[in-house]
């Protein structure tokens, strides 16, 4: 009995802390008639995040703290709608992601995995849509998902003009200063899924209001995760104004030279320009758009067609040559043979035989002088 009573204290502990581990990471949803997450200080909210302009490295606030720099990459998918995006294709672009990053910072990140449980990952990708909380969705799918924070409803004036499309920063615990990054996703939006990384075109593209934008899922991803890093967006007012970087609100799934810098950073790396290996990303202005894809297309063409037309064309030439060869050979000797058999040709070697035939002298044993 007593046994009996200790099981049930026991079993009932274990489902009030799975309860509670639960309700801590159920929906909830906080309703704001004001933007909050797009400028700097917006109606008195300031956005705590840190700013890379190289060669300066400045921080808002000077607070250092806004950094993450994980050394295992963990993440965690919030997906409300995964009939529209699908998490398989968010979790290969994860992967992809991070190890292209990983490469710029000496490898430092040593592993990439999904997160057993929400509070164990420090990376979190939220998809829902901005203007309705996914409990009052009938189109969002809450079964099994969770969020690390409470998810920011705004109305659709909100969003349109803050151009609210996608978010990404860091959460700062104020007790232990451990940090946590959220990228958030306004599925509202038409996210693009792309395969061919390299050629296909990096779509970003907007109604004439602004309302819907069809936007590379990708670069978006790519964008969001150096926000999660800690890394700002680059300076607007540049002097360059070719200027180009992912972190410049340049549409690009290939980190450009003042992203790479700037991770490099956070990680501690040198930042050098004897280091920055890929200095030169960008300017190649990849991925290609669909003209640059058709040139390199044709390129490819006509340096396969040359090689081939230029060894056929070879040979052709050698075959030539041969039976120009044999040619004059045979033309030549036909010629002097008929310049021999001719008439003239005999009566002139006669003449000539007849003028230059030397005289013979001799003298014989009786004495006889013989002269022809």
């Amino acid at each position: 009995m007593f046994f009996s009573s200790q099981f049930v204290i026991f079993y009932s502990f274990v489902l009030t802390s799975i309860n509670e581990c639960i309700n801590n990471n159920e929906i909830k949803c906080e309703y704001l008639s004001i933007g909050r997450d797009q400028s700097l200080i917006t109606n008195e909210i300031q956005r705590h995040k840190r700013f890379v302009l190289f060669p300066e490295y400045k921080l808002w606030l000077n607070d250092w703290r806004y950094l993450n720099h994980p050394n295992k990459f963990i993440y965690w998918i919030s997906n409300f709608y995964p009939n529209k995006i699908h998490s398989n294709y968010v979790q290969s672009y994860i992967h992809h992601i991070v190890n292209n990053i990983n490469k710029f910072i000496n490898n430092k990140i040593s592993s990439i995995g999904q997160a057993s449980s929400i509070d164990k990952a420090n990376f979190h990708y939220n998809f829902f849509n901005y203007e309705i909380c996914p409990t009052d969705d009938s189109l969002s799918t809450t079964i099994n998902v969770q969020s690390i924070e409470s998810l920011i409803i705004y109305s659709r004036q909100v969003i349109k003009d803050n151009r609210y499309r996608a978010h990404g920063g860091i959460l700062l615990n104020s007790i232990n200063n451990s940090t946590i990054s959220t990228m958030k996703f306004n599925i509202h939006h038409t996210f693009l899924i792309h395969q061919d990384f390299q050629y296909d075109p990096v779509e970003y593209k907007c109604n004439s209001d602004g309302s819907h934008c069809f936007m590379d899922l990708y670069a978006v991803m790519l964008h969001e995760t150096l926000h999660g890093f800690g890394i700002e967006h680059t300076e607007k007012k540049l002097a360059n104004k070719s200027f180009l970087a992912v972190m410049h609100l340049y549409a690009s799934r290939i980190m450009c030279h003042d992203d790479i810098r700037a991770i490099r950073m956070v990680y501690g790396l040198s930042v050098k320009r004897i280091n920055s290996i890929y200095d030169d990303t960008c300017r190649r202005d990849f991925p290609l758009n669909p003209l640059q894809k058709l040139i390199n297309k044709c390129h490819r063409l006509i340096i396969f067609y040359i090689y081939r037309i230029g060894l056929s064309i070879s040979f052709i030439l050698f075959l030539l040559t041969i039976i120009y060869i044999l040619l004059i050979k045979h033309y030549l000797h036909r010629n002097d043979y008929d310049q021999l058999s001719s008439p003239q040709s005999v009566r002139s070697q006669q003449t000539y035989d007849k003028i230059h035939k030397p005289a013979i002298n001799a003298f014989l044993w009786h004495n006889d002088y013989l002269n022809n």
